[in-house]
């Protein structure tokens, strides 16, 4: 299983952010073990956590509270490479890496990228869910 956001954001590393896919939900299932049905778990729980982790980031930007931020950049930069959204763990992995290393990253920026790459993962988790088709439990 993908064990960190580390593992997902160098996963795609050497073709950069944007040439990144949206979503490699194949590489997490072999991760997994090669049962896509544990893979759509993690999307259902993934899916029922954004519009927490959306309303959390909206009040936490609107606040200007900087630890919080940090806080709810690296929660959603680790849920992002648990479900293998690539691009977003690795936009939001480097927004964390620029903060942590004390580069000046306004608040409103840093919220608008976390939020960008969550909305991105959600549409591109939704299109797969609906492209999968319904198998029987074992």
């Amino acid at each position: 299983m993908v064990s960190s956001v580390g593992d997902a954001a160098d996963h795609g590393a050497s073709g950069g952010v944007q040439a990144s896919p949206v979503l490699d939900p194949d590489w997490v299932i072999r991760a997994m073990g090669h049962d896509p049905r544990d893979y759509a778990e993690l999307v259902e729980i993934f899916m029922a956590e954004l519009p927490k982790m959306l309303a959390a980031l909206q009040l936490t930007a609107a606040g200007a509270n900087p630890d919080a931020l940090l806080s709810l950049i690296h929660e959603a930069c680790n849920s992002l490479g648990v479900i293998g959204a690539r691009r977003g763990a690795a936009q939001t992995h480097a927004l964390e890496r620029r903060w942590r290393q004390g580069e000046p990253v306004p608040a409103d920026e840093a919220s608008e990228i976390v939020r960008l790459a969550l909305l991105e993962a959600g549409e591109a988790l939704t299109h797969w869910m609906a492209s999968r088709p319904l198998s029987p439990a074992p």
